[in-house]
């Protein structure tokens, strides 16, 4: 059985396949143009058909997550489907769409279980399980319960979180700052929070604000407006202040609500799913404070809704579990002659990879821009499109962060290390493959992927995930004593991550990378 599954409407548009329950092809449209959060679906269904092996009438079934209602799938009796899904809680819904003149069976799946079924499939399919969806807006709730048993999901709660707890929570702090809406705007705020303290009176001010201001623009932008007459938002220490307390609201409450949800149900397992799992805060003080090490997909936020729909889909199917894939999963993966006329069209001399050069640029504070193998999945860069660079030179956060991606000055870099060193440093703690929560680390270590507050954003590494790069890794450590890498996405500003070598080297062939690796090959800037 063969499943084409599409997120087709609103930011982070995409297509995954599914054959035999084995994805066997994931992308997202915005990897395709460039343009982050790009909503195109008909380019990512391009993309998928032009491929021999996955001719549209190859698919036994599609799989869309709502909302519908892009013009290149039409769901043949949508309203009616849609009349369905507003039922209680109601999962799914068996209809018939039309791609290209071509009807096929489909499964019109809901947004809130798209990602609550990706955040089972990355606990394992674990028994007795709460999943809690956390986002800016789902299709009928903004926040969502599920638990999964036997091999089922439910829905059981819907909206349970005040507006601090809230992705859109986020969203008003945006608006608040003179930062717009848009879905990058959370990351950005994040980052103050280790500037700043706490405050009561901060703290009074922001719970005083009504639910209101998530659900009407208008009414957020008025409350913006009388808190700058104030000046409660005056200079970088306050704004810091107002984050950090904000951060403190959401924290809180994040963790209470699950952890009465996990008792109120008899679940022993968390998961989650939504944008607002991204938190690293969030994530670490439930690992630390209260021993619950969440399961989190890399692609938590919508760009993973077209596999969460294909989980959700495959296991009605069939009976079974989607099988476990890799985060290196995105696009098609370059051949060695793309890449070297890649480079070469780039005025570029390509030269085969060599290891210890790479080690040495790398030692002596030179900038590698890294792109081989299949994109990892989800927003963050997990060394297959990264920029990797040495944390123990100092200027190096300020070279990369600043000079070469533009970022604001105040946001943190990650780190990468292999799997063997970090259990080294800290051995009580599990892995940490997809880059999800916080590792406080002695500052003489990697004071460049540090942050204000002596954390680090790690990723860890294993042999088997990724040969080529766990080899770089830990011939460098050897050769400097440094434990890991500075880690961080493969973009210029306002761009997607780059998918292509192409791609990697419009962005930064005239900037200060000093060698690309692109694949088995490598070449020096000129």
């Amino acid at each position: 059985m063969k499943i084409l599954a599409l997120h087709s409407v609103g930011h982070d548009s995409g297509a995954a396949v599914v054959k035999d329950g084995r994805v066997v092809y994931s992308i997202e449209t915005e990897r395709l143009t460039r343009r982050r959060y790009d909503h195109r679906v008909d380019l990512a269904i391009d993309a998928v058909v032009s491929q021999p092996e996955h001719p549209l009438n190859s698919f036994d079934w599609v799989v869309l997550t709502t909302p519908i209602g892009h013009p290149s799938v039409t769901v043949v009796d949508k309203p009616r489907v849609m009349e369905r899904l507003r039922g209680r809680h109601v999962l799914h819904v068996e209809t018939t769409c039309e791609i290209r003149g071509q009807r096929l069976p489909c499964i019109v799946v809901t947004h809130e279980v798209s990602h609550a079924m990706l955040a089972v499939h990355y606990s394992g399919y674990v028994e007795n399980c709460l999943i809690l969806v956390n986002e800016g807006q789902g299709q009928f709730t903004q926040n969502a319960l599920f638990t999964y048993h036997d091999g089922h999901l439910d829905w059981v709660d819907s909206d349970v979180l005040p507006w601090w707890g809230r992705g859109l929570g986020w969203t008003g702090m945006g608006v608040l700052f003179g930062m717009g809406n848009s879905p990058g705007v959370a990351g950005k705020l994040m980052a103050l929070s280790a500037y700043g303290q706490p405050d009561e009176v901060i703290r009074e001010r922001l719970m005083e604000i009504p639910d209101k201001i998530v659900t009407d623009r208008s009414y957020a932008y008025d409350i913006a407006t009388k808190l700058h007459d104030t000046h409660f938002a005056d200079g970088f220490q306050r704004q810091a202040n107002i984050i950090s307390t904000f951060q403190q609201l959401f924290t809180e409450t994040v963790t209470s609500t699950v952890i009465e949800a996990m008792k109120r149900h008899r679940c022993g397992a968390l998961a989650m799913g939504g944008g607002c799992a991204l938190n690293i805060v969030t994530n670490t003080t439930l690992r630390d404070t209260h021993g619950l090490t969440p399961s989190i997909a890399p692609a938590c936020n919508d760009s993973g809704h077209p596999l969460g729909a294909a989980a959700y889909a495959w296991q009605k199917l069939s009976g079974n579990s989607l099988l476990p894939f890799p985060v290196y999963i995105v696009g098609i993966e370059e051949t060695p002659s793309q890449r070297r006329e890649a480079l070469r069209a780039g005025n570029l001399t390509p030269l085969d990879y060599d290891e210890d050069i790479v080690v040495e640029v790398l030692a002596e504070g030179g900038v590698v821009a890294m792109n081989h193998g299949l994109a990892e999945s989800g927003p963050r860069a997990l060394g297959h499109r990264s920029i990797l660079a040495n944390p123990s030179i100092e200027g190096m956060k300020e070279k990369v962060s600043q000079r070469l991606k533009a970022r604001e000055w105040y946001r943190p870099l990650a780190g990468l290390m292999t799997t063997e060193k970090f259990t080294e440093i800290f051995p009580e703690s599990p892995d940490s493959p997809h880059m999800l929560f916080d590792y406080q680390i002695p500052k003489s270590m990697m004071p460049e992927a540090q942050h204000r507050d002596g954390t680090s954003r790690l990723q860890t590494l294993s042999q088997s995930s990724d040969p080529m790069l766990h080899s770089l890794l830990t011939k460098f450590s050897a050769y400097t004593g440094v434990p890991g890498l500075i880690n961080t996405s493969l973009n210029s500003a306002g761009r997607a991550i780059a998918q292509t070598t192409d791609d990697m080297l419009t962005d930064f062939l005239r900037t200060e990378v000093d060698l690309f690796v692109s694949g088995n090959f490598m070449a020096w800037r000129k």
